[in-house]
């Protein structure tokens, strides 16, 4: 277990300088945070235009029909959810900071 720090011995310029590394530490996480998810969110784009790849490459053997239409939506489905990714990547912050 860490020690405890007593606070009440330190000087004000102490206490100031302990906040700005506490600070500076938490952006840094956050950082790495933010490039993670950022992983994230393109792994799924990419996810979302394999599936909708899928759809549409079935397309072209396919009768028309219900089968058919479905097949049609769900690909038009994928195309909404690479937006919506896309919106959320756009969101996040920039890596490094603001």
């Amino acid at each position: 277990m860490p020690e405890k720090i007593n606070l009440a011995k330190f000087a004000p310029a102490d206490v100031l300088d302990l906040g700005v590394l506490i600070e500076d530490e938490a952006r840094e996480r956050y950082d790495e945070f933010a490039v993670m998810m950022r992983g994230v969110h393109h792994k799924r784009e990419a996810a979302e235009i394999k599936v909708e790849k899928f759809y549409k490459d079935a397309l072209p053997g396919m009768p028309k029909g219900e089968l058919r239409d479905l097949f049609t939506e769900l690909a038009a489905q994928e195309v909404e959810h690479q937006r919506l990714i896309a919106d959320m990547i756009a969101k996040l912050p920039p890596a490094g900071g603001p």
